[in-house]
């Protein structure tokens, strides 16, 4: 999912900042520290990247 489309299903806006976050600190982070397919790390780097992105903007 792009953060664009990750951000409106939220209502995107002024939760931008921890809802990113708290996705990353939540979801994404236990998932790359277990074991996975390399079907679903070239899924998951690509996004976890984009979210990265994503709490960097709003943050600034």
């Amino acid at each position: 999912m792009s953060s664009t489309a990750y951000d409106s299903r939220r209502n995107s806006g002024f939760q931008a900042s921890s809802t990113t976050t708290g996705c990353l600190d939540h979801q994404a982070a236990p998932l790359l520290r277990s074991t996975f397919s390399d079907e679903i790390g070239c899924e998951l780097f690509p996004v976890t990247a984009e979210l990265s992105r994503l709490a960097g903007f709003v943050a600034a």
